[in-house]
């Protein structure tokens, strides 16, 4: 009798381990399709989108979310690779859990180091040019330019970090440039640091296939708690 009742209690017992197993496994794996497919947690590793985000910043990007003016993009690296589904998949729930201390099978932030957020301020079609760091932008079947800041309903603020009176805008991350038109699936993203980082200046347009989504959240730092 007793065999009997310590056969079933040991088949119940595996029968709970078998469900824990399955459950974990499938909330594991919807985790990761949500971080795949619907939002991807970002984690910021430069000052370049200072004010608003800061390095270390934690930001939530989702693909399915349309990009307007003004808004903060996920910019993929043009040496980015795919490390493949089931990697991706350990390695996006990981990050997840562990808030983006632990990111594995790959150096720094989301699949490559290079991976980066910037501001969209000008959308295809637009005709732009910088100047003294601002951007100005004619959009398409326009014929004035317009700041950056005519244009968005967004509000956001620029730095440039004490430019010297005499420091010529064409050294280092450019103040000026020429008229860039943009193409019909290409935007020009900046930095809102202007003349410490690295974007359409540089870069050239980024094309939509490179644009992995709009920062929609940040979570972290506290103080800066709230939708973008």
């Amino acid at each position: 009798m007793n065999y009997v009742y310590s056969y079933k209690e040991r088949r119940i017992l595996r029968l709970k381990i078998f469900i824990g197993i399955c459950i974990f496994l499938a909330i594991a794996i919807l985790t990761t399709l949500v971080l795949r497919f619907v939002i991807y947690p970002v984690n910021v590793h430069s000052d370049s989108m200072m004010p608003e985000i800061s390095n270390r910043s934690l930001v939530l990007v989702s693909p399915l979310v349309p990009v307007k003016r003004g808004d903060v993009v996920l910019v993929e690296s043009q040496k980015t690779t795919d490390m493949g589904f089931f990697k991706s998949l350990i390695s996006n729930f990981v990050s997840f859990v562990t808030f983006q201390q632990v990111i594995l099978f790959q150096d720094n932030g989301l699949f490559t180091e290079n991976d980066t957020v910037r501001r969209v301020v000008g959308l295809p079609g637009d005709t732009v040019y910088v100047k003294n760091y601002v951007v100005y932008v004619k959009p398409a079947n326009s014929s004035h330019f317009l700041t950056e800041f005519e244009l968005t309903s967004k509000s956001y603020d620029i730095t440039t970090n004490d430019i010297p009176e005499n420091w010529q805008g064409n050294i280092g991350a450019l103040g000026n440039t020429g008229e860039i038109v943009l193409g019909e699936n290409e935007y020009f993203v900046l930095c809102d640091s202007r003349n410490s980082g690295i974007d359409s200046r540089i870069w050239g347009p980024v094309t939509k296939d490179r644009v992995k989504g709009r920062a929609f959240f940040q979570y972290f730092p506290f103080s800066l708690f709230g939708g973008m």
